[in-house]
């Protein structure tokens, strides 16, 4: 094994087992606990919020918040004026920067 491959064949033992259990996964209600799920073992006591786009509306939904206390959502009801899990972000309402930031399909 060449010295330089090694992080690549780190990359894919780490990855091969995740994307068998991911092709396994039947709905997409099982695929997002699964990417949340994974998502709190990578990055412990952080903050994550996982959006969807919501064609019949043309906004980004939240899905769920990972990380957040009871406080910090109520916070968030006073702020916005809705429940966390009743906001959406209409696309009209963003720039093109954040249209390309919200919408490139990675992690962030």
């Amino acid at each position: 094994m060449k010295p330089e491959n090694k992080p690549v064949q780190d990359a894919l033992k780490f990855l091969s087992p995740l994307l068998m259990e991911l092709l396994n996964l039947t709905t997409v209600e099982d695929i997002y606990d699964f990417v949340q799920e994974k998502l709190q073992e990578l990055v412990k006591d952080a903050y994550i919020i996982i959006s969807t786009y919501d064609e019949q509306s043309e906004s980004l939904k939240i899905r769920d918040m990972i990380g957040i206390t009871p406080r910090m959502l109520e916070l968030a009801k006073t702020l916005i004026g809705v429940e966390t899990k009743d906001f959406n972000l209409p696309q009209d309402t963003l720039d093109e920067k954040s249209k390309n930031f919200m919408s490139s399909g990675k992690l962030k």
